[in-house]
């Protein structure tokens, strides 16, 4: 028998997170509310088509609209799928692995609120530093994001990562306990933060897009703490209780109209 297998999934839109809702908000009207706002953005964007790529990074940095790991699967397999609204009978936004350019240079803007960061403070300047600090913690299954390390000054250097707010009491004890091997001076721990990420394949060739999203930021007189970058992404790090304000802010930059 002839498998045939439909090269076009629909994704159907749920509320994962709704902390802005009431405990006795029914489902379903919680995911109205959510299909209603996404489809609002959408059409503000024009987003008719995503690349692979852009929606992996909007998932990966805290977009609740797809599971990477479904992303990750069409990609390896070039299967196309459309996000769409379970409640409202309107065409959503294809998914695929070429899409037409479109005048925004950005796929979308997300936040992510469940990190935290570590700084490891005055370790030696030496080769290797690096790699004992981070094989430590991939022994202990504990998975880091963001990672920068500063400038060596004398014979030290500090290097800051975030990783998930759950596993910062465990990362910390075990560095800790390596205090002395490592070298370094001290730990300091920020677990009220928050991290914001705009993504689109169109940055890489349109200069000017990480300064608009500092831009939005500094209007808002939002502080930054840390700047991540790949070649389709821009992450910063803010306090937690900014996160709102900073994406609306950087949502009305390259969405509200302006050019």
């Amino acid at each position: 028998m002839e498998r045939v297998i439909e090269n076009f999934l629909r994704y159907v839109v749920i509320d994962t997170e709704s902390s802005e809702e009431s405990a006795s908000t029914p489902s379903t009207a919680k995911q109205h509310n959510l299909a209603k706002v996404l489809a609002a953005q959408l059409e503000e964007m024009g987003a008719e088509e995503i690349t692979y790529d852009e929606m992996l990074e909007l998932a990966s940095q805290g977009a609740q609209v797809l599971h990477n790991r479904s992303v990750e699967l069409a990609k390896k397999y070039r299967v196309n799928m459309e996000v769409v609204s379970s409640l409202e009978k309107k065409p959503g936004t294809k998914v695929k692995e070429v899409v037409k350019m479109e005048k925004t240079n950005i796929a979308g803007v997300a936040k992510d609120t469940s990190i935290a960061r570590i700084a490891v403070v005055g370790l030696e300047h030496n080769p290797g530093v690096a790699f004992r600090v981070f094989s430590l913690l991939g022994r202990a299954n504990i998975n880091v994001d963001a990672i920068i390390q500063s400038i060596g000054r004398d014979t030290s250097k500090d290097i800051s990562f975030t990783l998930p707010r759950a596993d910062v009491e465990e990362a910390t004890r075990v560095l800790e306990e390596q205090k002395d091997a490592l070298g370094f001076d001290h730990l300091t721990v920020e677990d009220k933060i928050a991290k914001v990420s705009i993504v689109g394949a169109g940055m890489m060739t349109t200069p000017g897009v990480a300064a608009k999203m500092f831009e939005a930021l500094y209007d808002a007189n939002i502080n930054i703490q840390m700047i991540n970058t790949s070649e389709i992404r821009v992450s910063v790090l803010i306090d937690e209780e900014n996160t709102t304000a900073a994406v609306r802010a950087v949502h009305d930059k390259f969405f509200g109209g302006e050019n």
